[in-house]
């Protein structure tokens, strides 16, 4: 059995174990894993009246806020985007009340729900009578970090071998030892398999029929964080990802679904359609010719899914693009029409997608879980010795015998009896 397999059975039983420690009510357990109860908005928000960063510096006409990123059209903090490329400030949407809570930092569910992912590809279909909510984010902004982690079996692994080969290389005992250092040093997130999910907003207004929220996400890890209106009427919150996420409801709304289409399965998977305003087609660091091949094969696989599933084209009416952090579905407050409440995520109950470990908690706190976790099973494959890793009496300046210089996907050819003669 190769090194990767070993190391997945290995965190098979140490994820039940921290999955079990995380999720326990316990009085030794710390608040922050668990998640109930485990921030309080006072702890993690500014002043009342505190702006977001360059509040001071916008533009007249919140249009201008939109632009062509990288992969398509893309829109910043102060702005809320809306169908067809339009974009409204979200401080004209936000009751001055809880317009402060769009600055929480790091923010962990007040609790949170894991849904078992569908072993299906077929989301729920639209009713008699429904509007087609479409909202397509393909990237969230990766400053609106959550508490919320959720890492695969995978990912874990290969972050332990890697690790594995780097406190090798280094010849370095307090590099091994990072129980010790995790005692004395504040956590670094280099190294450790770090998968928070990234939050989005999701406003839904008043629409002239029921509304059938469509939230599809071109990347892992996404959060939508939905508020609606008083008068907004929701009929079903569906989640199309490609990969891990995540989803917070708004009182009164009980149909909802989160289709991973990579755990799925599916043929298809949530994508937009190249356009020549991509920064990645027109840009000094273009994507070569096999990459944007392959991106429209994507994009024709889904597009016609779509078409075929709901009934139009995937771009009608989209709402957002490839990077947002506000979406707006249906009507905008005007005047003194009542603007949204904006509920923090730490006053939120998220729904998950189900994945091997998912944690709950502060920044440094998740990374030393992930980091101590990586350690027990290096320790474990070396049967309870890290300190086999670094040999003692070398001289410091020996050349240090490498783990395999393959990469990580390629280790599985080599016996751990082979590896094994590399540790000592």
């Amino acid at each position: 059995m190769s090194p990767k397999n070993i190391l997945m059975a290995l965190a098979g039983l140490a994820v039940a174990f921290w999955f079990v420690l995380g999720m326990k009510e316990d009085a030794s357990r710390p608040e922050s894993y668990g998640a109930k109860g485990a921030m309080t908005v006072a702890d993690n928000l500014p002043g009342p009246h505190v702006n977001l960063a360059g509040e001071t510096e916008l533009p007249s006409d919140p249009n201008l806020l939109g632009y062509d990123g990288e992969f398509g059209f893309s829109a910043g903090e102060h702005a809320l985007m809306a169908a067809n490329r339009t974009v409204h400030f979200i401080k004209d949407a936000v009751t001055p009340e809880t317009y402060p809570y769009l600055k929480e930092k790091y923010p962990v569910p007040a609790d949170y729900h894991i849904l078992p992912n569908p072993d299906h590809c077929a989301p729920r279909a639209i009713g008699a009578g429904e509007y087609l909510a479409n909202v397509f984010v393909y990237t969230p902004p990766g400053h609106r970090t959550s508490g919320l982690h959720v890492i695969s079996m995978d990912r874990l692994t290969d972050y332990a071998l890697k690790w594995m080969r780097t406190a090798r290389s280094r010849r370095d005992p307090a590099y091994a030892n990072v129980r010790s250092r995790l005692r004395t040093e504040r956590s670094s997130h280099g190294g450790v398999a770090w998968a928070p999910l990234e939050t989005v907003s999701v406003y839904v207004g008043r629409t002239e029929k029921p509304a059938y929220v469509l939230l599809q996400a071109g990347s892992p890890r996404t959060l939508f964080n939905i508020m609606a209106a008083p008068d907004a009427e929701i009929a079903h919150v569906q989640v199309l990802s490609n990969g891990p996420a995540a989803v917070a409801l708004p009182d009164g709304v009980d149909s909802m679904e989160i289709i991973n289409v990579k755990k799925s399965n599916c043929h298809w998977q949530p994508v937009q359609e190249p356009e020549q305003t991509w920064g990645a087609l027109t840009g000094r660091e273009q994507m070569s010719e096999k990459s944007v091949r392959q991106h429209y094969k994507r994009y024709f696989a889904y597009s016609g899914w779509f078409r075929d599933f709901y009934g139009q084209d995937p771009k009608k009416n989209v709402i957002g693009g490839a990077t947002g952090y506000h979406m707006l579905v249906g009507h905008m407050p005007q005047g003194e029409e009542p603007r949204f409440a904006h509920r923090p995520l730490s006053q939120s109950v998220v729904y998950v997608s189900d994945d091997e470990v998912i944690l709950a908690g502060h920044d440094d706190e998740v990374a030393r879980a992930v980091q101590a976790m990586q350690v027990d099973l290096v320790a474990q494959f070396l049967d309870g010795d890290i300190n086999r890793l670094i040999p003692p009496n070398v001289p410091e300046a020996a050349p240090a015998p490498l783990l395999p210089q393959e990469t990580l996907s390629a280790q599985v050819d080599h016996t751990p009896s082979q590896l094994m003669e590399t540790a000592q």
